[in-house]
């Protein structure tokens, strides 16, 4: 809407005001030039905030990690003391163990820690005692599994809390599974901790979508044996104690969410791909953002294992921050819109102003040559009238048969060039706003009677006729008598003069709400809607087929629309080219009531000038 409005403004001053497109250009050239600078200090801004944001999630994302790894470490705790209850004693039983775990009370301390175990390293020759242990121990059932000849096992042994589904898993060989063995033997190899893949735990293995785990495990060494090399590492092996974890449970136990108002949702995944396949943890409401739109990713080892985080949601940065961001874009835009727009009026003023001010001396000047070389023109022209009619009508001698067509010719040319001089000397009053009218209630229907007859020679001389059709009541106009025949006598000589033989003149009256209205109706040549706007201008004339037999001078229509108006009137054209045209007066009507009331006196010798 604002641009239609610049761009019909632009429209009505293309044509007053010269040079106007520079205008334009020098405008549009400060809007670009604001938007410009505004959008590099939002620029400069948004990176300072975004900066900001960058620092402060790195920083909670180094707390993340320092949480997360403390909480391992804990665990790793727990898992080299079960190592060393190994290596201090020749032999653990399941009571020790259970005993040893218990202290610890994984259920209420260890929140995310599913079970803690230990897998025996048996080798072939061993394996027949390892049975008879766990058949001493009450565990009959259990053998180890998958069952099959191998050069060593690892089954598991020990684990708590050992209720009705853990005991199934005991005896499952962990070399078996790669994602336990590879953890397993480089907690045996190096003697650090070992982190398995993400893995399903065994009693989950029946599950449809069964939750994601993980697992840790130390190597647990024999007692008094070294282990410092590989080589001892590997023959003093007595087995493995591990922990397994949801990953579900542990996660939402260790992150501390407060610490990261940054974003509002994460998922983590084992290794460094964000596979749904890798996908260890997911936060509630994580699928509300739009990760792709904006999101950060990172990873972290973990005891050599990578992890990858990725955290999604909107910043949450100061209001302030953002606020002034807001300002400077919203701000900058509106206060360059409002400066280019400010230069275009200031610029745009000041030229019409010129414009103007020169169109204003030209007119005075043109004003001032038309009514001078009007008057100089008027005086000879009424001498020449005075003098060819005293010749018509003899005082100067009997005038011949041959002379009189010649004379009569001379008068009526005078009489034109009188009626012509008569009209610029009426423009350049209407101009200089001097004219004045005497208002008195007339009868308009009385007046349009009068130059009907008036103009009845004329109608014949072009074989033309003229039809009335007025109102049947009364129709007082409170106007000045003499401009409305003016007006109506040269609405209805346009009318003959721009028709065609044996053609009709319809001259109607009436009433429409509150105006008295007056059309006259041709079958003439008709008139371009292209043309319409020329009509009333001043010394505009309008080419046709009879344009050039008429002549004229261009200003009679304009004459008409300065005297209706000067009435609080309007003058209307309905015309379309070929099909005739229809001028309309409206005029206010003066109510039956206030018509009584006026007097002479009252309303007589007032004078309207044109502001």
């Amino acid at each position: 809407m604002l641009r239609t409005k610049l761009y019909s403004l632009y429209k009505r001053n293309i044509k007053i005001v010269p040079g106007i497109r520079s205008y334009v250009l020098a405008t549009v050239l400060v809007f670009v030039l604001g938007i410009v600078t505004t959008g590099l200090s939002w620029y400069v801004d948004h990176q300072r905030v975004e900066s900001a944001r960058q620092d402060e999630l790195s920083q909670q994302a180094e707390a993340f990690e320092d949480d997360i790894k403390a909480r391992l470490a804990i665990y790793e705790q727990i898992l080299r003391g079960a190592a060393a209850l190994f290596y201090s004693s020749d032999q653990v039983s399941r009571l020790e163990w259970r005993g040893f775990i218990q202290q610890y009370d994984i259920a209420n301390t260890y929140p995310g820690l599913s079970g803690l175990g230990y897998a025996q390293y048996v080798r072939p020759g061993d394996v027949p005692a390892y049975i008879d242990t766990l058949r001493a121990d009450g565990l009959a059932d259990n053998v180890i599994t998958p069952q099959g000849e191998r050069s060593e096992y690892a089954p598991l042994t020990y684990i708590e809390p050992l209720n009705a589904t853990s005991r199934k898993s005991v005896g499952f060989d962990i070399l078996t599974s790669p994602d336990r063995i590879a953890p397993a033997f480089k907690a045996r190899d190096t003697g650090k901790v070992g982190i398995s893949n993400k893995l399903t735990l065994l009693s989950d293995q029946s599950k449809q979508n069964a939750e994601a785990s993980f697992a840790m495990y130390v190597a647990a060494y024999n007692k008094d044996q070294p282990h410092e090399t590989l080589e001892e590492r590997r023959a003093s092996l007595n087995g493995f104690v591990y922990a397994t974890y949801r990953s579900n449970s542990f996660f939402e136990n260790t992150i501390d969410t407060s610490l990261f108002k940054a974003y509002s949702a994460v998922r983590i995944f084992d290794g460094n791909t964000t596979s749904d396949n890798a996908l260890f943890y997911k936060s509630q409401g994580f699928d509300e953002f739009a990760p792709d739109k904006y999101s950060k990713t990172f990873s972290m080892m973990v005891f050599d294992q990578p992890w990858t985080f990725q955290f999604a949601g909107p910043l949450e940065t100061d209001a302030t921050d953002v606020q002034r961001s807001n300002m400077i874009l919203i701000g900058g835009t509106t206060i360059s819109f409002a400066i280019a727009g400010f230069l275009f009026l200031v610029m745009l003023t000041r030229a019409r102003a010129i414009v103007y001010s020169k169109q204003r001396e030209a007119q005075q000047a043109k004003d001032d040559l038309l009514s001078l070389a009007s008057h100089q023109l008027r005086t000879p022209a009424t001498a020449v009238k005075q003098y060819l009619g005293m010749i018509l009508e003899g005082y100067t001698g009997k005038v011949s048969q041959k002379q009189l067509p010649a004379l009569q010719k001379a008068y009526t040319s005078n009489e034109r060039q009188l009626d012509t001089i008569n009209q610029i000397l009426y423009v350049a009053k209407a101009d200089a706003g001097r004219l004045s009218i005497n208002r008195t209630m007339f009868d308009i229907n009385l007046l349009i009677d009068d130059i009907v007859l008036d103009l009845g020679d004329t109608l014949d001389a072009a074989n033309q006729s003229a039809v009335v059709d007025p109102s049947k009541k009364k129709l007082n106009v409170f106007a000045d008598e003499a401009s409305m025949r003016m007006v109506v006598e040269n609405l209805i000589s346009n009318a003959s003069k721009y028709s065609y033989p044996d053609s009709v003149i319809s001259i109607k009256t009436g009433l429409k709400g509150n105006e008295i209205y007056i059309s006259i109706t041709d079958q003439g040549v008709g008139i371009d809607e292209e043309d319409h706007a020329k009509l009333f201008k001043k010394f505009s004339r309008i080419d046709n087929d009879l344009s050039v037999q008429v002549g004229g001078s261009g200003i009679g229509l304009y004459i008409d629309k300065v005297l209706v108006e000067l009435h609080n009137g309007r003058i209307e054209v309905d015309s379309q080219l070929g099909k005739g045209s229809t001028f309309t007066i409206y005029l206010p009507k003066i109510s039956d009531k206030e018509a009584k009331n006026l007097t002479d006196d009252r309303w007589d010798k007032i004078h309207y000038k044109k502001s």
